[in-house]
């Protein structure tokens, strides 16, 4: 064999060693381009997205609202941005001091009179869910407001209750829901209250409804 012959024997016998070093080791994965190959690590995988899209909202609304690049937002803060995101209002008009007080308190969990990253979804959630029927609690406790205060009273929510569920209702049952819904702690329920005891009484009437049947059973 010549010298070009032997130089190039030398070369496939290295190739060929590499090849089987190479096939000897154990499959290295990018971290960067490994992909979730169970349902656990898949739904992990989604919540950590959908954790860091709401930071980057978070982010984006304490920018604009926020002073001075703070992580927090002041009430006259948080009436600006509920000013915005109010649709069912015209462009401009500026929540009542009632519902901006409802919304810092059902938010304001640690109690410091601000509005903190964590606590903003809480309150963006509760001012949407209660705008998008603001007409109809509006309406109905226009209605049971016999008293005409702007709020209902014990046997005012005992109407409205009554004749949402078309039965009587205990003493019991509207201490439950009084308790649940009076938000701002003044024994009286407002309108935005109001759409919550609306929930916890409809829960409460399925509870109960799911208890008679499994003793029917």
């Amino acid at each position: 064999m010549g010298g070009a012959g032997a130089a190039a024997a030398v070369v496939i016998i290295r190739r060929r060693r590499a090849s089987k070093e190479r096939a000897s080791k154990p499959a290295q994965f990018s971290r960067a381009r490994y992909q979730p190959v169970t349902e656990a690590e898949k739904a992990r995988f989604a919540v950590q997205r959908r954790e860091k899209e709401r930071l980057r909202k978070v982010k984006e609304v304490l920018a604009r609202y926020g002073k001075n690049g703070s992580k927090f937002l002041e009430r006259a803060e948080l009436l600006e941005l509920l000013t915005d995101i109010d649709s069912s209002t015209p462009v401009g008009t500026t929540p009542s001091d009632e519902e901006v007080d409802f919304v810092m308190k059902v938010a304001d969990v640690s109690g410091d009179g601000k509005i903190n990253t964590r606590e903003l979804d809480v309150a963006i959630v509760c001012f949407t869910t209660f705008i998008e029927q603001r007409e109809v609690f509006e309406a109905k406790l226009k209605m049971y407001d016999v008293s005409q205060t702007g709020t209902l009273n014990r046997d005012e929510v005992k109407a409205y209750l009554t004749d949402l569920s078309g039965g009587e209702v205990t003493e019991t049952e509207l201490d439950m829901v009084i308790k649940g819904a009076d938000v701002m702690g003044d024994g009286v329920i407002n309108k935005m209250e109001l759409q919550r005891a609306t929930s916890l009484w409809y829960g409460f009437i399925e509870e109960r409804q799911k208890s008679a049947c499994c003793v029917l059973l």
